[in-house]
């Protein structure tokens, strides 16, 4: 009988654990929020349904960003009543709903591309 409350001990430690994930929050920002997170297990939606997602929404230049199920992320219905330009996307790790540069990421790319295209230069050479 000991084992099984050790058993039951671990469980209900490593459970609450598992789900727990903390989100940048805000809504309709101008800026990245970085100043708001929220930890998002301490919010439940029902005994079954907790917040185990992150989310981020641009509508123009303004964003959202929180907590949100995995179910809400697979419906994608962030943008459905939305008019203007929207984007969503969802994450499963700790503060993931940052905000990104995209600029790097172009530069990125075409110093990727440029070492590439170089390397097929030499080749023809």
């Amino acid at each position: 009988m000991k084992f099984f409350d050790v058993v039951l001990v671990v469980l209900a430690i490593a459970i609450p654990a598992a789900v727990c994930i903390e989100c940048y929050e805000c809504t309709n920002s101008d800026g990245n929020c970085k100043e708001n997170k929220k930890d998002c297990n301490k919010t439940m939606l029902a005994v079954f349904a907790t917040f185990d997602r992150c989310f981020k929404i641009k509508t123009g230049q303004k964003v959202s960003k929180g907590c949100t199920t995995k179910s809400y992320c697979e419906t994608k219905s962030f943008c459905k009543n939305i008019t203007e330009t929207c984007t969503a996307s969802c994450c499963d790790s700790d503060l993931c709903n940052a905000s990104t540069t995209e600029v790097p990421t172009i530069i990125l790319i075409t110093v990727a591309l440029l070492v590439t295209a170089s390397g097929i230069l030499e080749t023809i050479k």
